[in-house]
């Protein structure tokens, strides 16, 4: 939405917005005028005082108005930009793209079962080389960065550079989303078919828990003053697996 754009609507709706108080003043003060009138015993209208306070009282509506359209428009444009820049960024687009969206749950199986015919993470260890020969047959030719992964043994990667960049992407808008500063439905026109993959993806799921058995210790809040990591986009896209079970948002289950 563009500034211009913004300062047409504002301004329209401040002349709607007048044009309805002046309305709702003549309307208002017809109706007690005509009470007064015909009920002048059990009516009393104080004109000086009662219409002071009736034309007074658009105003104030304006106001409150005004304030919901600019939280409304401010909405509006975090959303905007915020979708602009998942879009337009190539590295955040890409993260999604190879380590979320086309890391489907059958691909994960395999990696999985790799991982355990090779003896588990604690037989080969931390060695970065050692760690990508066992995936390698099953990287189809994947690069460094967009590589097949496991969170038992990614650590110090690439991928989880990458990867934790794009889960604290999501987490910022998680973090929005816990302090009613957006809507689920100012979000889900736009970003929830991507969400309800993140939210679905089998290796997200053992990523984000893997990295809530790391900070389990509950005196890590109190010792570092801040939350554990990526704690807002747990119940975040708890929020948008409900939210797509009540409205039947696509889930990319096709993907599978």
């Amino acid at each position: 939405m563009t500034s211009s754009f913004r300062r047409h609507i504002f301004r329209r709706s401040v002349v709607e917005c007048v044009a309805y108080g002046l309305l709702l003043d003549a309307v208002v003060i017809g109706i007690f005028a005509a009470f007064h009138l015909y009920f002048p015993a059990r009516f009393n209208f104080e004109f000086k005082i009662d219409a002071a306070i009736l034309v007074l009282t658009p105003p104030i509506v304006i106001t409150i108005y005004q304030l919901s359209q600019g939280e409304t428009i401010a909405r509006a444009d975090f959303v905007k930009d915020y979708v602009s820049e998942f879009f337009m960024n190539k590295e955040l687009n890409d993260t999604f793209y190879y380590l979320v969206y086309t890391y489907v749950d059958a691909k994960f199986a395999e990696i999985d079962a790799a991982l355990v015919a090779a003896g588990g993470p604690e037989k080969i260890g931390s060695d970065p080389k050692r760690i990508a020969s066992v995936f390698e047959a099953l990287q189809e030719g994947r690069i460094e960065g967009h590589r097949y992964f496991h969170p038992s043994c990614y650590q110090r990667s690439l991928e989880e550079k990458r990867l934790d960049c794009l889960l604290g992407y999501f987490d910022v808008l998680a973090y929005y989303h816990q302090n009613n500063l957006v809507t689920m439905e100012d979000i889900a026109g736009s970003l929830g078919y991507h969400l309800n993959i993140l939210a679905r993806r089998e290796v997200i799921k053992q990523v984000r828990s893997a990295c809530k058995n790391s900070f389990k210790n509950e005196t890590y809040v109190a010792r570092n003053g801040h939350a554990i990591p990526f704690s807002c986009l747990d119940k975040f896209l708890e929020n948008v697996i409900r939210y797509d079970q009540e409205t039947a948002i696509p889930t990319g289950a096709e993907l599978e």
